[in-house]
């Protein structure tokens, strides 16, 4: 009888001991995913001397993680980021100018390819914006810097 109580306890314990260690795997490690989704990265500077105001903004595709503010103050920058849906995503922020114009950040985040286009300022008052692409698709990075007078 000692024979079988082993056989059975060992029977047993084997499966028990299996879901204890994936368990274990699961809580510490994390369930393995597909790859990450493409993220879009966005430093904007104001190198201006007069605030700037949020006016519009959109995240095509995806998400903020971390959204424009409603005001970027003179010599400030600012850091955005989006998540996008595969295979990619455009997303857009624009910002009122003093003397009625408007600067606008774009970013599309593409397989094919990443650009700025889109970006600009319209309007009144002497502005420019300088842009560049810092990191291509799947997690683009791009900085922008606003400069000009009204």
């Amino acid at each position: 009888m000692k024979t079988s109580t082993r056989r059975i306890t060992r029977y047993l314990a084997l499966p028990v001991a299996a879901l204890t260690a994936t368990g274990a795997a699961v809580a510490f490690g994390g369930v393995a995913t597909a790859s990450a989704l493409p993220t879009i990265s966005m430093t904007i500077t104001n190198d201006s001397n007069v605030p700037i105001h949020l006016a519009n903004q959109s995240s095509g595709f995806g998400w903020w993680s971390t959204g424009p503010h409603d005001m970027i103050p003179p010599h400030t920058t600012e850091i955005l980021t989006a998540t996008t849906q595969e295979p990619g995503g455009t997303v857009d922020v624009t910002y009122q100018l003093p003397g009625g114009a408007q600067a606008t950040f774009t970013a599309n985040n593409f397989r094919p390819g990443v650009d700025l286009d889109g970006t600009g300022v319209s309007g009144g008052g002497r502005w420019g914006i300088d842009r560049t692409v810092r990191a291509g698709y799947p997690d683009m990075s791009a900085t922008y810097n606003l400069f000009g007078t009204p």
